[in-house]
């Protein structure tokens, strides 16, 4: 028992040294503040635009935008996470500690969202201002912004995962602006619509925007949940892969049933 309780103690602080390394990779350089200005700005923006043209008192607006928004937003966030460590050789010296590999892909994984969610949770001034405009249903609006979390873990499991490819930080952002297009577009209705249902059905399930959907309306089910959990995995996995990769032999045994545990997901 006390071996246990020491285990764990030890990896809470290995985990939360690393996990304040990354938050702090954010704010010693203007970037972090910039990004955080541009997505409240850029929601605003769209929200009250919108808002002012129709005369409506509701926050609709404000989260039909958000996943276009986050999509964009969330790999800016994310693309220097591991590609800057890459780059920079501190990443094979991270690697050689006696530090386990999801130890630092959960920290960097949980610095990312926790920046990503204070940009979230900036824009909650939105909803207040419109609260003196008209009545807003308190209950709807935190489902919605549970939604906007359960998605932002998505979007920085795909910013992991490309960042783990590339020393390139460009390159990690436009692979992760990619795949997040493809996730948000095949549950858009333009396209399910030219589809046969069942096929519609499928890319619809498939679609983080679908879920995303669902909780916004106000209901949170917990196929949804589901979902959001397995998709951020898979990514997550797939990133776990890449940094095992650089430590593991590919030849070894070991590797290779690794490949097919994530290949199986």
């Amino acid at each position: 028992m006390t071996t246990a309780l020491t285990y764990i103690r030890d990896y809470s602080r290995t985990f939360m040294a690393l996990l304040r390394k990354d938050l702090k990779g954010y704010f010693d350089q203007p970037t972090g503040y910039i990004l955080l200005v541009i997505f409240v700005a850029v929601v605003s923006w769209f929200h009250f635009r919108d808002t002012l043209t129709q005369n409506e008192a509701s926050l609709r607006v404000l989260f039909e935008v958000m996943p276009f928004v986050l999509a964009i937003f969330v790999p800016a966030a994310t693309m220097r996470l591991l590609s800057e460590e890459q780059r920079d050789g501190t990443l094979e010296l991270l690697l050689t500690q006696p530090l386990r590999t999801w130890t630092v892909l959960g920290a960097k994984f949980t610095a990312g969202l926790v920046f990503v969610g204070l940009g979230i949770v900036l824009t909650i001034g939105i909803p207040i201002l419109m609260e003196t405009a008209g009545d807003i249903d308190a209950g709807a609006s935190a489902s919605q912004y549970i939604g906007a979390i359960f998605l932002s873990a998505v979007f920085v499991g795909t910013g992991l995962f490309t960042s783990s490819l590339t020393q390139n930080q460009i390159v990690a952002f436009m692979l992760a602006l990619f795949i997040n297009a493809v996730l948000i577009i095949i549950g858009l209705s333009f396209l399910t619509l030219t589809l046969p249902s069942s096929a519609a059905v499928l890319l619809e399930d498939l679609s983080p925007y679908t879920h995303f959907g669902n909780i916004a309306r106000g209901v949170i089910a917990l196929r949804d949940i589901i979902y959001f959990v397995a998709i951020t995995i898979l990514f997550l996995s797939g990133a776990y892969l890449m940094l095992r990769g650089r430590t593991l032999s590919h030849r070894t045994a070991l590797y290779k049933n690794l490949r097919l545990g994530v290949a199986g997901l």
